[in-house]
């Protein structure tokens, strides 16, 4: 599952057309795009510059939820797929960023500066999950029944935990003060994380137990990873030789499959919601640059540039 997108039952037709959220990075301040994965078809959903990011989809793919500072304050605002009806969902904290839509798409998750909030879409009934200005990067689980975060305790220190919708049952699930961005797996029964004290990419139940490697390279880093949306396969970066390029692997750790070869730095790879296709950023000159490949690491193309964060829309259209 990739960072802000749910899975979708695949089209069976051909000629299938991947719809792409991201933000665009032309300078500062910023606006929110889509296009599709042919080229055709982009559009300014937010055309009011400002400082954008976090932009997430809901299930259906129909919302958007994202962080703006578009009015003064920071706040997390809710749009149609189209750009349309956009509604500031919370804006009176000291801070409010990081959204996600919870899987049924009536309430968002978000960091609040201060812990993890939740909120329905209606902007009503704000409640609490946590409490702490150090925890980080909410991710709801697919079964929609618990949420995953990040708690730091310093420089490189973090660990993950899990919390129920209710704000209760909190746990720990590592230990070793260097695991980030956890993941639930698209069935909701794993996690993966990358681990810093390890160097590699892990997987572990959603009770924290049963670690174990997806990754087998203690010397070379991994990061960026996410699983893809039939939680076979992971697509990661890495950087053997000083070069960083995009990978997927098995995870059972076989399998591995380098899909770029470059002297550039290519990163943040995203599955579309059928598995088919790789979005993902290269770095070339001052410009991140938005390219796509197949999944067996065939067909790269150029895409666009001046590219912020990406993500596909859950839906496919033929």
């Amino acid at each position: 599952m990739n960072d802000c997108s749910t899975i979708s039952e695949p089209n069976t037709g051909k000629g299938y057309v991947y719809n792409i959220l991201y933000i665009e990075r032309r300078g500062d301040p910023t606006d929110i795009y889509t296009i599709n994965s042919d080229g055709s078809e982009m559009k300014n959903l937010t055309n009011n510059p400002a400082h954008y990011m976090f932009p997430t989809y809901s299930r259906d793919g129909k919302k958007i939820a994202f962080m703006s500072d578009s009015v003064g304050n920071i706040e997390i605002l809710m749009m149609d797929a189209d750009g349309s009806n956009v509604k500031s969902i919370i804006n009176n904290l000291a801070s409010a960023n990081q959204p996600q839509f919870t899987p049924a798409g009536m309430e968002i998750i978000f960091n609040g500066g201060d812990g993890l909030f939740i909120i329905d879409t209606s902007g009503t009934s704000l409640r609490r999950l946590t409490d702490s200005h150090f925890d980080l990067f909410p991710k709801i689980s697919p079964l929609g029944d618990r949420v995953l975060f990040q708690m730091g305790f310093g420089d490189l220190m973090w660990d993950i935990h899990s919390i129920g919708l209710d704000g209760n049952d909190r746990k720990r699930l590592t230990d070793d003060y260097n695991e980030w961005f956890p993941q639930f797996s698209p069935d909701g029964l794993h996690i993966l994380y990358e681990s810093h004290s390890k160097r590699e990419l892990v997987i572990m139940n959603i009770d924290g137990n049963n670690k174990r490697n997806v990754t087998n390279s203690p010397n070379i880093a991994e990061y960026d990873a996410v699983y893809s949306p039939n939680g076979t396969r992971v697509a990661y970066s890495s950087h053997p030789n000083d070069r960083t390029d995009i990978y997927t692997i098995s995870i059972d750790g076989s399998d591995i499959l380098r899909l770029t070869n470059n002297l550039l730095v290519d990163r943040y790879p995203k599955y579309s919601p059928d598995g088919r296709l790789i979005a993902f950023l290269r770095e070339e000159g001052v410009n991140w640059n938005l390219y796509l490949i197949d999944s067996d690491g065939k067909n790269e193309n150029f895409l666009l540039e001046s590219v912020g964060s990406i993500c596909f829309n859950p839906t496919i259209r033929n």
